[in-house]
C-alpha cells in the first residue's frame, strides 16, 4: 500500500507542474501582439492573444479609399490578425494542451458546456413558470414530476 504522506507530496508535485505550466501560458499570451498590414498598405492593425483589437493605424491611402471600401479593408484585415492570433495562442497554450491530465479535465468541462447548448433555432425563452419548474426540478425538489 502506498503511504499517503507520498501519495500528498505526489499531489502537490503534479499540482505545482500544472500551476508553473499555466503561468508560463498566460506570460506567454499576455505577450503576443500581432500586427498584421493591410494587403494594398492602407492601414495596420494591432490584436492581442484573444483576436481583440487593440490598435489601427491608417495610413494617408486609406482616406482615399472611401468608407465602403475602407471598412472592407479594415474588415479583412481585423480577420486576418485574428486568424494569425488564434494560431499564435494555440501554440503558446500548448504546454498545458498537450499535457493529458489538463487536457482530460477539460475535454470533461466542455462535454458539461456543449450538452446544454442547443442551436439558436431550438432555443426560446422559458415562460416565468417553466423557469420555476426548471429551477426546482434541477434542485431535485420536485424530481420527475414535470419530465
Amino acid at each position: 500500500m502506498t503511504d499517503p504522506a507520498d501519495m500528498e507530496a505526489l499531489v502537490v508535485r503534479e499540482a505545482r507542474a500544472i500551476r508553473d505550466k499555466a503561468t508560463t501560458v498566460r506570460k506567454a499570451m499576455a505577450a503576443i501582439v500581432v500586427r498584421v498590414p493591410s494587403c494594398g498598405g492602407e492601414l495596420e492593425v494591432s490584436v492581442d492573444a484573444a483576436g481583440r483589437t487593440t490598435d489601427i493605424q491608417l495610413t494617408p491611402k486609406a482616406m482615399k479609399l472611401g468608407e465602403r471600401r475602407l471598412a472592407q479593408v479594415l474588415l479583412e484585415t481585423l480577420a486576418r490578425a485574428q486568424r494569425r492570433a488564434q494560431r499564435e495562442a494555440a501554440n503558446a497554450a500548448t504546454p498545458l494542451t498537450s499535457d493529458k491530465r489538463v487536457a482530460d479535465t477539460m475535454a470533461k468541462i466542455r462535454a458539461v458546456i456543449d450538452s446544454d447548448r442547443k442551436p439558436a433555432a431550438e432555443r426560446r425563452r422559458m415562460t416565468p413558470e417553466e423557469r420555476d419548474d426548471d429551477y426546482f426540478i434541477n434542485q431535485r425538489w420536485l424530481g420527475d414530476w414535470k419530465r
